[in-house]
């Protein structure tokens, strides 16, 4: 420590073992204030740096020394990455021997191929059964596969746990049903075959961590981590599927549930009012217990929850349930004399609108701010990078 060009501090550095024996501070205390500074270091680590004044010694500094750290031999280097994969044939461009696809891409998104993932942005599977990530408002997408098997999507969570979510995709009518889990912190998608019976299926829903895969007359139950079948069990006579989880018999409804042990069907038309018709049953996000679209005495139609009603002033007879939104707060209507009237019931808002455009951008409109589809149709001026990705400078706008 060095107070000015011709002045400077004697520093003392020992063992707290020295410090500490009554011989050793006899002899210190013979130099007088000629050591003023003291540094000691225990076996376990613990330094301290003392000064001694002529009212005695006080602790300026201390702290905890990992020694380990400290002696740690030198990692040795590893070895270099090679610059070719053998087992990538070398017959493919470099861009396509990479383990995930490299460019962040644009593509035309089709809405009933795309969901939302609360807090990581969109999912979108493209017509050649490609799955691309929409992370960021106004940028391309990532790929995370390129082997779906099929590019129809038929469920898929709206949130995620431990950065994975589920999808499941597969054609109805033929067998080959696939659980999807994309893995947002490593970029990728894992498949596993679903395993149900051969059947047409009408619907895939799940509830209380299992996967209902609905049939004509059974429901296959399947677990949300491997795709693995649980059991199966059969619809109650004279019911059929509605929509979602939901069951109908004339006027009698039931809900297909999983009660950590078995799946059950569950009587739940009687908890609304008996002065409704109920036209369907379904589960909205957020809404506590089914939600149902009804009549009251065939006069007004509105929104139903088992303890409030809701009329729509703007929904008249006739009218034809199309669509519900996956996460039920849409419903697609036809109505009008002729059927011909397209029309959006809003549930959070209680509301009826007119669809002007594709119908079923009307049930996705939430995914509408993360999609900027961009051609490549212009002549290139210049490659960079920047903002943490590839830059394309075109002659009218940056990619």
């Amino acid at each position: 420590m060095t107070t000015d060009e011709n002045e400077t501090d004697v520093i003392l550095v020992t063992c707290n073992e020295v410090l500490a024996d009554p011989e050793f501070r006899e002899w210190l205390s013979e130099f007088g204030e000629t050591i003023e500074f003291l540094a000691t270091v225990s076996r376990s680590g613990e330094f301290q740096l003392l000064q001694r004044t002529m009212h005695g010694t006080r602790v300026l500094r201390k702290a905890h020394l990992d020694l380990d750290a400290l002696f740690a031999s030198p990692e040795k280097s590893k070895p270099p990455l090679p610059l070719f994969d053998p087992n990538v044939p070398t017959n493919l461009p470099a861009i396509l021997r990479l383990p995930a696809f490299p460019l962040r891409l644009s593509h035309h998104i089709s809405p009933q191929q795309s969901w939302r993932v609360r807090h990581y942005g969109a999912l979108a599977i493209n017509n050649d059964r490609r799955l691309m990530h929409w992370d960021v408002p106004q940028w391309g997408a990532k790929q995370l596969s390129d082997q779906l098997p099929s590019r129809r999507l038929l469920w898929s969570e709206n949130h995620a746990e431990n950065g994975r979510t589920r999808f499941v995709v597969g054609n109805v009518s033929k067998p080959g049903l696939h659980l999807g889990v994309v893995d947002f912190e490593e970029g990728h998608c894992e498949l596993f075959p679903l395993d149900t019976s051969e059947s047409h299926v009408q619907c895939v829903c799940a509830h209380a961590g299992v996967l209902f895969v609905i049939h004509r007359y059974e429901v296959d139950v399947c677990t949300l981590f491997s795709g693995e079948r649980v059991t199966t069990v059969s619809i109650p006579r004279g019911f059929r599927w509605s929509a979602g989880r939901y069951f109908r018999r004339g006027h009698e409804w039931k809900v297909l549930s999983f009660n950590g042990v078995d799946p059950c069907f569950e009587d739940v038309g009687k908890i609304f009012p008996s002065d409704l018709s109920i036209f369907a049953l379904f589960d909205v996000e957020g809404i506590q217990g089914p939600v149902g679209i009804a009549t009251r005495n065939f006069e007004h139609i509105g929104i139903s929850t088992s303890d409030e009603w809701y009329p729509l002033k703007d929904l008249s007879f006739p009218f034809h349930i199309l669509h519900i939104s996956p996460n039920g707060k849409r419903v697609m209507i036809q109505q009008g004399e002729q059927l011909s009237e397209l029309m959006t019931i809003n549930i959070p808002e209680r509301n009826v609108t007119p669809i002007w455009g594709h119908p079923h951008d009307a049930l996705n409109s939430d995914l509408s701010y993360l999609f900027s589809p961009r051609h490549y149709r212009n002549r290139i001026k210049a490659i960079g990078t920047g903002w943490g990705g590839l830059l394309l400078h075109t002659s009218s706008h940056i990619l």
